[in-house]
């Protein structure tokens, strides 16, 4: 799934990703980037909406899952198996008063035992770690932390 695939999939399949004006940086297995700006998600101090963070990184490891999974697939004709964020902690280390970025932090072990779970039960969790930070700099804003649940159509 090439970028502007992944935002027409994601703000029309999950249409509040469109109203966050959230967007593809780089959509690869080793750099995973999506962003917003500010101003569709300020609170009424200047700053970003808590609630618009926990949604950018939700939909952040939701879509790098998503394309890992999309790529392991992409051989058989096996259906695209269901993605949900299965649990989740936030921890909120400063106010954002910029564009953000949410970067995945994955594991390349943890991933391919997910997969290799997947392919044997038809279902696998994975955790996946999510840094937020400040628009162009390394300036950290919040972590999140998740665990994304993945069900084959088949059972």
């Amino acid at each position: 799934m090439t970028s502007e695939e992944l935002v027409h999939f994601i703000h029309h399949e999950i249409p509040i990703c469109a109203a966050m004006g959230i967007q593809v940086e780089c959509v690869s297995l080793d750099k995973f980037v999506l962003s917003f700006a500010l101003d569709p998600n300020r609170n009424v101090h200047g700053s970003v909406f808590a609630g618009s963070l926990y949604s950018l990184a939700s939909v952040t490891g939701w879509s790098f899952l998503r394309l890992f999974v999309d790529k392991k697939l992409t051989a058989s004709t096996q259906e695209i198996p269901e993605l949900w964020l299965a649990e989740a902690q936030m921890t909120y280390l400063k106010p954002a008063r910029s564009s953000v970025k949410a970067i995945v932090q994955s594991d390349c072990a943890a991933l391919i035992t997910f997969w290799e779970r997947f392919k044997k039960k038809g279902k696998a969790k994975c955790a996946l770690g999510i840094e937020l930070i400040k628009g162009e700099s390394a300036d950290r804003l919040a972590k999140f932390e998740g665990v994304y649940a993945c069900l084959s159509c088949d059972i």
